[in-house]
């Protein structure tokens, strides 16, 4: 008896055969690509998005670490900005810290445009968190690593420092 219903797949976006093609179980993700610990983060794009739930809308940022081990690799951040329950404080001072006091990227009327910041840098402090999740599937619990940003600073910190320092004292000359 013959299946009509049998499609052959043929994928357009990659190629199934490509032994770097790396396998995913569905399982926790593991340990980040980016290491704990302070990196150099250029932001590559920033997009609105609504929250997954529907009642508000997050900043969806994509970083590229630049320089280190780690040079390339990206991550996602989300800050969240408009809620329909009425905005927490936390989230309030979260944009004002990262926009306007890192970035610096606020506008003459208090706010600021979503194209003025890719290209813009700052450093930051990576954590691993870890969190459980239970799978109703499997009726296990899954252990997930989320890659977590905080500590965020001006990446021209280190520069002003630099240029603040004084010139080495010339050796004394031999009489």
């Amino acid at each position: 008896m013959s299946d009509n219903t049998t499609e052959n797949f043929v994928f357009d976006s990659f190629d199934l055969s490509d032994p770097n093609l790396q396998g995913w179980d569905g399982q926790g993700g593991g340990p980040p690509d980016i290491a704990a610990g302070e990196h150099l983060f250029e932001f590559a794009s920033i997009v609105v998005k609504n929250t997954k739930a529907g009642d508000g809308k997050n900043f969806e940022c994509e970083l590229r670490v630049v320089g280190g081990d780690a040079d390339g690799k990206t991550t996602k951040t989300w800050y969240h900005f408009a809620s329909d329950k009425g905005l927490k404080d936390g989230s309030k001072k979260r944009i004002a810290h990262v926009f306007r006091d890192v970035l610096g990227v606020m506008n003459a009327s208090g706010g600021f445009e979503t194209k003025d910041v890719p290209g813009r840098r700052m450093y930051a402090t990576v954590s691993h968190e870890e969190r459980t999740q239970y799978d109703a599937q499997t009726q296990q619990n899954k252990t997930f690593v989320n890659l977590s940003l905080s500590c965020e600073r001006k990446a021209e910190d280190d520069q002003a420092a630099v240029a603040a320092s004084p010139p080495p004292a010339k050796a004394a000359s031999a009489p």
